[in-house]
């Protein structure tokens, strides 16, 4: 008898530990889903941005192989290009001057393709709008890198000697480096650090209604401090509105609104109309600044409306709470009717009708 009462001990004991072992299992699949969802939404963010990414053309400046040769010349013996190095009879040469004047004509052209590039914020995502001023500013830092290099200058100090001024002087009059370099200092003064991918990166309602907070938090604030004009600045507004349907549509098609439990459907659904109420409070707010804005800067007069993109799923997610809020008072009414006075009903028809 002792030896069967210690195997039965020792066979509850390894069912308590399977059981535990079980639940650790189950604990940390459920821990690990959010997780999960978390690295993918990361991933897919990444890609997102691959495929948003606005390529500005790559300026590349033709050099005349009499400079290079020159250039290299000087580094090897390790004095700095300038036009002594040169011969003296190209300096009066015009075949060899009107061939570096063509290129510089030709540097002007290839510089235009960058600086009179632009984008309509009305068409695509707040990324593009975003990526496309940052790419904008990295394009003109390499192309005033490649404008200091010693080929370049010795160039235009080549046409200075030969007196070719009209190809230096309005050089950078005409390319529009100026101007463009001034345009996307200021506009990114906005675009820096704009926290969209903390909308695009939420897996949940509450961190989408807490980025909507923050985007607008820094677009009213930095909006203040640039002059991105107004016409722009409401299809930016705009493009967020799309980003947001996006975003509440892939959390909320992760979910079955007509086949939840109801006190979670109703949870769900109210933190999701309080996120879209956020939007409405920031974007009112957004509105107001605009037209301040408008008239202070003196800008052309414009309607100021922020078409809300993800109305159509506001309206449809308040009809199917309407519809699941009456079918829930109908079904407490049926099994209330059924079990007054006491009586007892069929538990069965009971299941029924909840499960209806």
């Amino acid at each position: 008898e002792l030896v069967e009462q210690q195997q039965q001990q020792a066979a509850g004991g390894d069912i308590d530990n399977k059981d535990a072992s079980q639940a650790q299992v189950q604990l940390a699949q459920q821990q690990g889903i959010p997780m999960a969802r978390k690295k993918l939404a990361e991933l897919e963010l990444s890609l997102l941005h691959l495929q948003q990414n606005m390529d500005i053309p790559d300026t590349s400046l033709n050099i005349h192989p009499v400079i290079m040769r020159a250039v290299g010349e000087c580094r090897r013996r390790g004095v700095r290009p300038s036009v002594e190095v040169m011969d003296a009879a190209l300096l009066s040469d015009s075949g060899f001057l009107n061939q570096l004047q063509g290129d510089v004509n030709g540097w002007i052209k290839e510089i235009q393709k960058v600086t009179k590039l632009d984008r309509d914020p009305g068409s695509g995502t707040t990324s593009q709008e975003i990526n496309f001023w940052l790419s904008m500013e990295r394009a003109l830092d390499r192309i005033e890198d490649q404008l200091a290099s010693d080929e370049i200058v010795l160039t235009m100090d080549v046409l200075k000697a030969a007196k070719r001024f009209h190809a230096t002087v309005s050089f950078r009059t005409d390319t529009g480096l100026k101007e463009a370099g001034e345009r996307v200092q200021r506009y990114n003064v906005l675009m820096k650090d704009f926290p969209i991918n903390e909308l695009l990166a939420a897996t949940d309602i509450g961190r989408i209604s807490m980025a909507v907070e923050l985007i607008f938090a820094h677009f009213i604030k930095k909006l203040k401090l640039t002059p991105y004009p107004i016409v722009r600045a409401l299809p930016l507004a705009e493009a967020i509105s799309r980003d947001l349907h996006e975003q509440l549509a892939k959390v909320l098609g992760h979910v079955r609104l007509m086949h939840m439990d109801y006190v979670d459907f109703d949870r769900l659904v109210r933190e999701t109309q309080g996120a879209l109420e956020m939007w409405e409070s920031q974007a009112k707010e957004f509105s107001n600044l605009a037209r301040e804005l408008t008239r202070k800067r003196s800008e052309k007069f414009i309607p100021i409306k922020v078409r809300a993109a993800h109305a159509p799923l506001q309206e449809r997610l308040r009809f199917v709470h309407q519809f699941r809020q009456q079918h829930e008072q109908l079904q407490q009414t049926i099994v209330r009717v059924m079990t007054q006075g006491g009586g007892s009903a069929d538990s069965s028809a009971i299941d029924e009708i909840r499960l209806a």
